[in-house]
């Protein structure tokens, strides 16, 4: 009964690689991650992907919110990889792209979507800046057609219109709301129906992509645009690429 719409790690982890590969023809990839639940499921999902793929996979790990992050990074710098995965939360990610550039690591990385937040920026950028790109992603899109949907979210809920926690319960509500539209004009609803309904056909995130949960598919957001770290942005962070599947970037 449990049907995530926000990333999970296990799915972000193979978007990860799934650019690394496609976007930057990546052979060798790094990742460093911690030793928490969101660490080793990024890697968990970086594995899956690389196996997939025949990409090798360079590991090391971390301790969650360590202030030292030295031998992992000499491990991924000694390999000589192509690009490498910031496996890690705000509380560990800063030490280990700070210990990166103080290596002289040439090599651009990527981290989860909640690591995209100007205090992670402002924390690294005068020391990655000229040396390596920091990427994130993302899966909250204002582009094109979805400026309708948050100005609806905007007039709903005005005094919550620039809360992003907020607004992530508007596209969950939108999507539980939508197994209830399809029963429309059925006499009883059962949780069986229900989730039937959800599974009936893929829905779309008012503010991203499709996410599909048929034959008991679980695997939350599908589809993420790419941020970059700019020290000039507003928020210190610009998109570079717009939402995107596994199969698009591959493809």
């Amino acid at each position: 009964g449990i049907m995530p719409v926000q990333p999970i790690y296990v799915t972000e982890g193979q978007i990860m690689v799934a650019r690394s590969v496609g976007d930057l023809g990546a052979k060798t990839i790094g990742i460093i991650y911690t030793n928490d639940d969101a660490g080793k499921d990024l890697l968990k999902g970086a594995q899956i992907k690389a196996a997939e793929l025949g990409i090798t996979l360079v590991e090391a790990q971390v301790a969650p919110g360590t202030d030292d992050a030295s031998a992992a990074v000499t491990t991924i710098k000694d390999a000589n990889v192509d690009f490498i995965i910031g496996g890690a939360i705000q509380a560990t990610i800063p030490t280990i792209i700070k210990e990166l550039a103080a290596q002289g690591n040439d090599k651009d990385v990527i981290t989860t979507y909640v690591n995209v937040a100007p205090v992670i920026a402002e924390a690294v950028m005068a020391e990655t800046e000229g040396k390596f790109d920091v990427y994130g992603n993302g899966w909250v899109s204002f582009e094109g057609d979805r400026m309708n949907a948050l100005n609806e979210f905007a007039a709903a809920a005005p005094d919550y219109a620039a809360n992003a926690y907020a607004m992530t319960g508007w596209i969950a509500a939108s999507f539980f709301v939508e197994g209830l539209r399809r029963l429309e004009g059925d006499e009883i609803i059962t949780w069986e129906n229900y989730l039937d309904a959800m599974e009936s056909a893929p829905i779309t995130n008012p503010f991203g992509g499709v996410i599909d949960f048929g034959n008991g598919k679980r695997a939350g957001t599908q589809e993420m645009n790419l941020s970059k770290i700019n020290s000039t942005a507003p928020t210190k962070w610009e998109v570079v690429d717009g939402l995107r599947s596994m199969d698009d970037l591959l493809n």
